[in-house]
């Protein structure tokens, strides 16, 4: 009882409170019977201790805000960096990565540029040789060649894929191309549909309106071909096919 009387010793009651508690004490009705002065003092040190109590409750609640009133949180304060540049706080609330179909968007990736070409060398199919001599030193043989060549014609040689020869002639705007390679297969390259062909012995021969744009022939397992252009009579074309030797 000491120590709870020793804890209200210093609540300070106001003047006023306490005469109104000793007032409301003295207007104690006549039929209730009398206690000692010392239990009335101390019933009334009990009682003025409580209402200050409750009276330093209600102070303590009022001063705090009063009834329903909410705290007030500081917004926090600006800092400093170190050359002096004040920044805010963010406050900004994060935004959302994710579409509206719920999907996580991915940072691009931008793909690389496609590099520059390498270059990549393509081997030349056909290799050109100066004379007949040096075709033969480039194949290793001797090739079947036209030997009656009319004068004024110019000729220049090649080999392709390095087993078809090739030999052209030409005299102006006349131009005649000469094929032939090991095998039966037909060397010349054209492919046209001719409205006339004839057969010569092995020479056959194929043009239009009594020309000759091309002969085939084979021999001794090779192929052979004479193509015109433009066109030539039937006898001048078979003359350069039975030259091949």
């Amino acid at each position: 009882m000491k120590n709870y009387k020793q804890a209200f010793d210093n609540i300070k009651v106001p003047e006023d409170m306490a005469s109104r508690i000793e007032k409301k004490l003295a207007e104690t009705p006549a039929e209730i019977t009398p206690i000692s002065s010392a239990r009335t003092h101390k019933k009334a040190w009990v009682t003025v201790a409580a209402c200050a109590a409750c009276c330093a409750l209600i102070i303590g609640v009022w001063k705090l805000g009063g009834p329903g009133r909410q705290p007030q949180i500081a917004a926090p304060e600006p800092t400093a960096d170190q050359g002096g540049a004040v920044s805010q706080p963010n406050t900004t609330a994060p935004q959302p990565t994710a579409n509206n179909g719920g999907t996580v968007s991915r940072p691009q990736v931008t793909a690389p540029s496609p590099t520059e070409d390498q270059g990549v060398t393509v081997v030349n199919p056909i290799q050109d040789v100066n004379s007949p001599e040096e075709l033969e030193q480039y194949l290793g043989f001797a090739p079947a060649l036209p030997s009656d060549v009319p004068e004024g014609y110019t000729a220049s040689y090649s080999v392709i894929d390095g087993k078809l020869v090739q030999a052209e002639y030409a005299d102006g705007d006349n131009r005649i191309l000469y094929r032939t390679a090991k095998g039966s297969d037909d060397v010349s390259g054209d492919y046209s549909e001719y409205a006339q062909v004839s057969q010569n012995g092995i020479y056959t021969l194929k043009g239009e309106e009594g020309t000759v744009s091309l002969v085939n022939w084979t021999d001794g397992g090779y192929s052979f071909s004479l193509s015109f252009s433009p066109a030539a009579a039937p006898d001048a074309a078979l003359s350069w096919a039975q030259s091949v030797k």
